[in-house]
């Protein structure tokens, strides 16, 4: 029997390696660890049909580097978990969150 797994964009941009910084102005900058291929983020910031921004794609030898940076309400619709989780580090870092 063949069986088949789906794949969402949220799966992709929350799970995979890599690394969500957010600037407390309502952007994440994601990058790619552990020569992760960043075709998949690409691919993931495509289908969800948001702006993004590439700011590096650099793959050399055996080494590969990418980073992406789009506004964190984009993906309200499509990624509502992964959503949640970055509006309340921005809102956090932002001196909102802080006592």
């Amino acid at each position: 029997m063949k069986k088949t797994i789906a794949i969402t964009p949220e799966w992709i941009l929350n799970e995979m390696p890599i690394t969500h910084n957010v600037n407390g102005k309502g952007n994440v900058q994601i990058h790619t660890i552990f020569q992760f291929e960043g075709s998949w983020i690409k691919l993931a910031l495509q289908t969800l049909g948001i702006e993004y921004k590439q700011l590096a794609w650099d793959k050399t030898d055996n080494r590969f580097f990418a980073q992406f940076e789009f506004r964190i309400a984009d993906i309200q619709q499509e990624c509502p978990a992964l959503y949640e989780r970055l509006d309340e580090m921005d809102y956090l870092i932002s001196g909102h969150g802080n006592p």
